[in-house]
């Protein structure tokens, strides 16, 4: 039930925020993230009841 709360706020749409930043700031660490991170495969995996 603790995940609700997570996926209630646009996890999605957090991480294109936090990737436009990255890409304005510092292009090595996006790239970083992008091989380490991947959300759309935690969103499918996530709790559905």
């Amino acid at each position: 039930m603790h995940h609700y709360a997570i996926f209630d706020k646009g996890p999605t749409d957090e991480y294109r925020n936090i990737r436009t930043l990255l890409q304005w700031m510092c292009p090595e660490t996006l790239w970083f993230m992008s091989e380490l991170s991947n959300p759309a495969a935690v969103l499918q995996r996530r709790p559905t009841s």
